[in-house]
């Protein structure tokens, strides 16, 4: 998966002549994320301006040696993390009052992992905007 993912950035992101770009990574997606930033850091947060996750492992993101307390700071201002809610339903968006990690933690609006981007999508619209 990691390979895709390298071969999306190195054949359509930089070849984009978009200078920014959003990045939606569901699941898995979160290791392929921190793929992508431990390979092309530099590029990477010259170009995206915004990282939502949908019930993804992002956490991996973190732990790479590369990043510089710069780099942290800005995962943390331009991520969010739609996570599916495990008890009681939650409105989309809401705020989960206990956090596990540095990008705000909020409700996909459904229980279930599958659902959790597309049920989101009008929260991530907001969010991009």
């Amino acid at each position: 998966m990691t390979r895709h993912c390298r071969f999306v950035w190195e054949n359509l992101i930089r070849q984009s002549p978009a200078k920014k770009t959003a990045l939606i990574a569901h699941s898995a997606g979160g290791m392929c994320t921190a793929d992508l930033i431990e390979r092309y850091a530099k590029e990477f947060f010259k170009r995206c301006e915004a990282l939502v996750f949908t019930d993804s492992g992002y956490h991996s993101v973190f732990t790479s040696t590369k990043l510089t307390d710069k780099m942290v700071e800005r995962l943390t201002d331009i991520g969010i993390h739609f996570k599916a809610y495990r008890h009681d339903h939650m409105e989309v968006g809401e705020v989960f009052k206990h956090q596990n990690g540095a990008i705000l933690e909020v409700s996909a609006g459904t229980t279930e992992h599958v659902l959790t981007t597309g049920v989101s999508t009008p929260a991530i619209k907001d969010f991009l905007n």
